[in-house]
């Protein structure tokens, strides 16, 4: 089982600002799995998609959360 993923020519980007709506919620994103069509530059992929296009995954993904505090 290999511990990494490696997904060639990804973008990657962050958010500079935040709105005041998502300021104090106790939730955050999970990279890649946003609709494309509702991101601000529908030119770039969702890195999952393009893994997904890279035959390096299938087409199932999980995310485990777990409770801190």
């Amino acid at each position: 089982m290999q511990d990494r993923l490696e997904v060639p020519d990804v973008a990657i980007g962050r958010a500079t600002r935040i709105s005041e709506m998502f300021r104090d919620v106790p939730f955050d994103g999970v990279l890649g799995l946003a609709f494309q069509s509702i991101a601000t530059n529908t030119a770039i992929m969702p890195p999952f998609v393009h893994a997904h296009e890279f035959n390096l995954v299938d087409p199932i993904f999980t995310v485990h959360l777990r409770r801190v505090g």
